[in-house]
C-alpha cells in the first residue's frame, strides 16, 4: 500500500513528484469496460509482498469524459516554475502548469490538475477529481469518493478512504484503492493494482499486469490482455482475460468461501497454491474434487479445504498445479 500519509512532509523536504492532460492521454482513457467484463453469475501477482497483505503492491468506473467541479469557489493557477498551491474548505480548481508542483485541496470538492512535470496532488477531504498529466506523478485522494487519473508517465496513485475510482494511463502505473469499495483500471502499460480493504473491482487493461485482491473481502479481478498475475483469497472472483495468466491462491481457511476462477485455460494458464513452510509440517496435499452442489464445477482442495472453484471443462490436472512455499517465491512475491 502506498505510503502517502504526509504530503506536507514531502513539501517540507522539497520533494515534489507530476500532471498533464493532452489529447493522446484522453484518447487512451476511452471506456473499455465491455472488453473487461466479469460474469459474476458464472461464479467462477508478479511482485507481491508479505503473506498478510500489509505490504501489497503500491496502489472502475471510467468516465466517458472528465467531470470538473461545476461551480468552484475560485481557480488557483501555478506558474512555469515549481508551485505549491493550498486550498481551503471550499470547492477549488487548481492548475499546476509547468515544472514539479504540489497541490493540496484541503476540504471541499476539488478539481486538481498537475499538468507538466512530476507533480504531487492530495485531494484532502471531500469528493475530489485529480489529474496527474505528463510526468511521473503522485496522486492521493484522501477522504471521500475520489476520481484519480494518472494520464502519461509512470504514476503512483492511492484512493485513500472512500469508494474511489483510480485510473492509470499510458505508463507503468501503481494503483492502490485504499479502504472502501474501489474501482481500479490499469489501462496501458504493465501496471500493479491492489484493491486494499473493501469489495473492490480491479481491471488490468493492456499489458502484463499484477492484480492483488487479498483483504478478506470479495473482490472482482480481470487481468485483461497480456500475461497477468492475479493474487486471490477468500471469496474473490477472478478472470485472467486474454494471454497466459497465473492465479495465486493463499490464506483461505475451512470456514471461508473458495475463490472462483472463471476462465482458467489448462493449456496456457498456471494455478499456484502458496503455503507457509515455516510451520514445520509436511507439504499440504492437493486434490481436485467434484463440487457437491454443482456438477459443472470442481473444487481444488488443500488438505481437504476448498480453495478454488473452476469450471469442470477447464479444470487442471493435479500435475498442472504448482505448490509453492510463500517464503521461496522470490521476486514473484518478495517473500
Amino acid at each position: 500500500m502506498l505510503m502517502l500519509t504526509s504530503l506536507m512532509g514531502l513539501m517540507m523536504l522539497g520533494s515534489v513528484m507530476v500532471v498533464s492532460t493532452d489529447e493522446e492521454a484522453e484518447e487512451a482513457l476511452e471506456d473499455d469496460s465491455e472488453d473487461l467484463e466479469i460474469d459474476a453469475a458464472k461464479a467462477a501477482s508478479f511482485d507481491f509482498a508479505s503473506e498478510d497483505g500489509e505490504d501489497a503492491p503500491e496502489a472502475p468506473s471510467i468516465l466517458d469524459q472528465f467531470t470538473r467541479v461545476e461551480t468552484p469557489s475560485y481557480v488557483s493557477e501555478g506558474t512555469d516554475s515549481s508551485d505549491t498551491l493550498w486550498g481551503d474548505d471550499t470547492d477549488e480548481m487548481m492548475n499546476g502548469f509547468d515544472d514539479d508542483d504540489l497541490l493540496y485541496g484541503e476540504g471541499g470538492e476539488d478539481d486538481l490538475h498537475g499538468e507538466l512535470g512530476e507533480d504531487t496532488l492530495d485531494g484532502g477531504e471531500g469528493d475530489d477529481t485529480l489529474h496527474g498529466g505528463e510526468g511521473d506523478d503522485l496522486l492521493y485522494g484522501g477522504t471521500g469518493s475520489d476520481d484519480l487519473y494518472g494520464h502519461d508517465g509512470d504514476d503512483r496513485m492511492d484512493g485513500g478512504e472512500g469508494d474511489d475510482s483510480v485510473n492509470g494511463g499510458l505508463g507503468n502505473d501503481t494503483l492502490e484503492g485504499g479502504s472502501g469499495a474501489d474501482a481500479l483500471h490499469g489501462r496501458h502499460g504493465d501496471d500493479q493494482l491492489s484493491g486494499g480493504d473493501g469489495e473492490d473491482t480491479l481491471f488490468g487493461g493492456w499489458g502484463d499486469d499484477t492484480l492483488d485482491g487479498r483483504d478478506g473481502s470479495r473482490d472482482f479481478l480481470n487481468g485483461g490482455d497480456g500475461e497477468d498475475h492475479l493474487r486471490v483469497d477468500e471469496g474473490d472472483i477472478a478472470s485472467g482475460g486474454d494471454g497466459m495468466d497465473s492465479f495465486y491462491l493463499s490464506g483461505i481457511e475451512a470456514d471461508e468461501d473458495a475463490a472462483q476462477i472463471m476462465d482458467f485455460d489448462p493449456v496456457e494458464d498456471m494455478l499456484v497454491v502458496l503455503y507457509d513452510e515455516d510451520t514445520g509440517e509436511e507439504d499440504p496435499e492437493i486434490a481436485i474434487e467434484p463440487d457437491a452442489d454443482n456438477a459443472n464445477l470442481v473444487n481444488v482442495t488443500v488438505d481437504g479445504v476448498a480453495v478454488a472453484q473452476i469450471n469442470s471443462e477447464d479444470a487442471p490436472t493435479i500435475d498442472q498445479i504448482v505448490l509453492m512455499p510463500t517464503q521461496s517465491a522470490g521476486p514473484v512475491f518478495g517473500g
